[in-house]
């Protein structure tokens, strides 16, 4: 009897095994990249699409809600940062959040279009965009609260935000109509209406202008001050004196590596953000390692090459500014957004 039990659990055990070894072994499937015909980089994993850059300088653009068969849920952190050009953005009613920087330093943009699926919205997403931009929300003001947006968001918190509206008010013209007052001469026959074409004129969005920054220069001795005007009507400059000596050896940073941990990521760019917005203080060699454009002067562009940078759209850094310059050397001019 004992036996006869042990086979069938064997035999039970045995089956169980087989059963398994049938069975497709699941794997996570690996993220695949790819870009749009309208220069949309993209990633797409997990059954989601996340927009991770843009490669072209366009004024309107209109994001696709659906790349490869699957439905585009988040832009990506920096995905359009620092594109001056663009005036009009739509985002589509697929996409849930929008990350960290992902329109930052967009100075032109002037419209925006955002579903009320978005439930996200990621610190400094739209820093140092237009001042009085209108944004167009599909949800309600309280769904608008209820949106989880981080700090440095001054291009949403100062916009002008029309609830309840998918986009720019779209006129139509009345059609215009004809009639032929009838034939007295041949009463017989009908009158004739004659009907024009209708004419429509569309009207998609408020007219906007781009002003390019000009630059004035005011040279004092022993320093140097710099004026660079921004979208804000109120400037705030500063300059970091130069250093005529120093003593101790400076260590060696990747440009743009301003935490100096010895690696460049979006920690880098956050944190130059943060100084400019004077939340946090900055060493000298700091300054020199934020000025990543190369040009004297720390501002938003530096942010956007640094973002550029690591989506692989520029290659600059350490390769065309090399290590650390000397404090001697030290003049570089503060810009604040």
């Amino acid at each position: 009897m004992f036996k006869k039990s042990a086979l069938k659990v064997l035999a039970g055990l045995i089956a169980l095994l087989v059963l398994l070894s049938s069975m497709p072994i699941m794997s996570a499937s690996a993220a695949t990249t790819g870009i749009t015909t309208d220069g949309l980089k993209y990633s797409i994993e997990n059954g989601e699409v996340t927009i991770t850059d843009y490669i072209y300088d366009t004024a309107k653009l209109d994001i696709l809600d659906i790349i490869e068969g699957y439905p585009v849920t988040s832009i990506g952190s920096g995905a359009f940062s620092g594109c001056t050009s663009l005036a009009s953005v739509a985002i589509p009613d697929s996409v849930t959040s929008i990350g960290e920087s992902a329109f930052s330093g967009c100075t032109s943009l002037a419209s925006i279009t955002i579903p009320d699926s978005v439930i996200s919205i990621g610190e400094s997403a739209f820093w140092c965009c237009k001042s009085h931009a209108d944004v167009y929300y599909s949800g309600t003001e309280s769904q608008w609260n209820a949106i989880e947006i981080g700090i440095y968001n001054e291009g949403l918190t100062n916009a002008t935000i029309h609830f309840g509206s998918t986009g720019p008010t779209i006129i139509t013209e009345p059609s215009q109509v004809t009639t032929v007052a009838p034939d007295t001469e041949h009463p017989t026959e009908a009158s004739t209406i004659s009907t024009e074409p209708v004419e429509s004129t569309t009207v998609t969005e408020p007219s906007s202008t781009v002003t390019e920054p000009v630059e004035s220069t005011t040279v004092t001795e022993p320093s140097s001050t710099v004026t660079e005007p921004l979208e804000s009507t109120t400037e705030t400059e500063a300059t970091v004196p130069t250093q005529e000596t120093t003593t101790t050896p400076q260590p060696e940073f990747e440009m743009g590596d301003v935490n100096r941990d010895g690696k460049l990521n979006i920690k880098d760019a956050t944190a130059i953000q943060k100084y400019l917005a004077k939340m946090i203080d900055f060493e000298d060699v700091q300054l020199v390692l934020a000025d990543y454009n190369n040009d004297n002067k720390v501002n938003i562009k530096d942010v956007t090459y640094i973002q550029k940078k690591l989506a692989k759209v520029i290659f600059c850094g350490s390769a065309t500014h090399g290590a650390t310059p000397p404090l001697e050397s030290l003049a570089i001019e503060v810009v604040f957004c």
